[in-house]
């Protein structure tokens, strides 16, 4: 550590008795200087939080989007139909989000049924017993639940 003298106040130094000052109105003014130069610090560098909720759910405040899902499966309802419930579904709950006070909502986190078969049918990792499957929602579904001749994915396959 380099000797930086003492400020103008101080007469001395000593680490273990600290300043030893001139005058008691210097003693006065250097821990007033002191503290404020710490205050404006803290004011300068204070720390601002900010709000977020990960895993906000996904399958709507009354299950809307489970469902539209079942519904679809049973082709009850068109693709169209259930993305349409799902877009509603999502931006609800950025609404709901953004109501409550939430700084930073994610976006580009939803998914239909299933996070992993998600991301794979996204990144094209498809395993071969699914690959001559058309790409999109219907193969993805089929991944997670399976179809004749190709057995649902699972944390073993």
């Amino acid at each position: 550590m380099q000797n930086v003298p003492p400020p103008p106040a101080v007469q001395s130094y000593s680490a273990s008795t600290g300043p030893a000052f001139a005058t008691p109105f210097a003693s006065q003014h250097f821990w007033l200087t002191f503290l404020l130069s710490l205050l404006s610090q803290s004011i300068s560098t204070m720390v601002v939080f900010s709000t977020s909720a990960l895993g906000f759910g996904r399958m709507g405040e009354n299950r809307e989007l489970k469902f539209a899902l079942e519904k679809f499966w049973r082709n009850d309802i068109a693709a169209t139909d259930l993305l349409a419930v799902a877009h509603q579904v999502e931006e609800s709950a950025w609404s709901m989000q953004v109501d409550a006070g939430i700084d930073r909502i994610t976006v580009g986190d939803y998914c239909l049924y299933d996070n992993v078969a998600t991301w794979a049918e996204s990144l094209g990792i498809i395993p071969k017993r699914f690959a001559s499957l058309e790409p999109g929602t219907e193969r993805m579904f089929s991944m997670c639940r399976g179809i004749d001749g190709a057995e649902a994915l699972s944390k073993y396959s």
